[in-house]
């Protein structure tokens, strides 16, 4: 399978992004370990792809028993950013502010009725 060329750097940030979702949340040594946000990526740079390093807005809480998957991130109709995950192993999906990663609820739960899962995705 081949990837278009122009794809690569989205598939990069979103290797990126879930990375860094799988991470504890940064300390500040570890933020002052971190390259240089222009810092070039070897893979990408060998490919000759422009790219550029983004740290992390936020990390979200830490809840394993969840296995956590498929983030979507979108505006609200008031303009705020939501982020929504399925819970593969609590059959849910949750509910982040997606500016901060605070935890702001929970949707659904086990089931086949109407607003039900069985592990999402």
């Amino acid at each position: 399978m081949t990837l278009h060329p122009l794809r690569l750097p989205l598939l990069a940030a979103t290797i990126l992004l879930f990375a860094g979702a799988c991470t504890t949340a940064p300390t500040a040594s570890r933020r002052d370990a971190e390259p240089d946000a222009q810092a070039a990526d070897p893979l990408l740079a060998t490919a000759g792809v422009p790219h550029a390093r983004v740290r992390e807005a936020f990390v979200t809480p830490l809840t394993p028993q969840d296995n956590v998957d498929s983030p979507a991130l979108w505006r609200d109709a008031s303009g705020r950013a939501v982020l929504l995950a399925t819970a593969k192993g609590t059959d849910r999906l949750l509910r982040y502010d997606g500016d901060s990663g605070a935890a702001a609820g929970v949707i659904g739960g086990a089931g086949a009725a109407a607003g039900r899962f069985a592990r999402p995705n």
